[in-house]
């Protein structure tokens, strides 16, 4: 399978798409969308990924002639030419089950807080100031609990061994449910079977909770599993095979089902 993306889509579930069919297919990026017909010509791919606005005769032409489909990332919510169209406004992050090659089965202790924007700083000081916390992160805080910038593979290792993780962002959530540790998230809204903060006086009342004797024990019977499940069930390799599918790319839609199933 040929896989031709334009280069600059960066939301997440295109970002999703790329990783997965680049395990069962060949993924070509293009970097020049002006080369557009030149760059259809040379890679011939049975699949093609754009944003609505370089939809155009030339790509309609050769999508029809040569039975390419076509995902189409825009404003609208159905492109009239795609097979499939991702509205940019309903873009959603999805969890990615190659976390779970990480595990470990290793005493859990502590919590780990992962800060990754500099809006973040004051909750991060505050943290280190009043609680035995280790903070991670490209925000430096001068500090003796701050222990620098981690890679992906360093922070699962982190939260391998963590009891409880206070994270921004919706990625690291799902990182620490898969890895079985119970995540405390920044957020405006609630979270399903996650305590959520957004200021400090809701982060206190977490921290408070989480010191309490047995709650991650609590937290493990139910919404530490039920979060896990919802991940395992909704997640970017699910994405990725359930749209091949819809477009017809049976045969790569059962590889990646096999993936899944290995990962789980």
């Amino acid at each position: 399978m040929k896989i031709l993306a334009e280069g600059n889509l960066n939301y997440n579930q295109s970002q999703a798409l790329f990783q997965n069919v680049s395990k069962i297919g060949h993924l070509g990026v293009i970097s020049d969308m002006s080369n557009i017909a030149k760059a259809l010509n040379d890679f011939q791919p049975d699949l093609l990924i754009l944003k609505e606005e370089n939809i155009d005769g030339i790509v309609k032409a050769y999508c029809n002639k040569n039975n390419v489909k076509l995902i189409c990332f825009g404003v609208n919510p159905e492109h009239k030419d795609a097979d499939i169209t991702f509205p940019i406004q309903l873009d959603v992050q999805l969890p990615n089950v190659d976390v779970l090659g990480f595990k470990e089965d290793t005493d859990k202790s502590g919590i780990s807080v992962f800060i990754n924007n500099p809006a973040q700083k004051f909750l991060g000081e505050f943290l280190c100031q009043n609680y035995n916390v280790k903070l991670y992160g490209p925000v430096k805080i001068n500090h003796p609990r701050y222990l620098g910038l981690t890679n992906n593979i360093e922070k699962y290792e982190i939260l391998n061994h963590s009891k409880f993780s206070i994270v921004f962002n919706g990625f690291d959530v799902f990182d620490s449910a898969l890895l079985d540790t119970y995540p405390i998230a920044y957020s405006e809204s609630n979270i399903d079977n996650v305590k959520t903060f957004n200021n400090l006086v809701s982060l206190m009342d977490c921290m408070e909770f989480i010191q309490e004797d047995g709650a991650l024990e609590m937290m493990r019977e139910d919404q530490i599993n039920m979060l896990k499940s919802h991940v395992k069930q909704h997640n970017s390799l699910v994405f990725t095979r359930d749209t091949l599918n819809q477009l017809g790319f049976t045969t790569e839609a059962e590889q990646l089902n096999n993936m899944l199933q290995e990962q789980l």
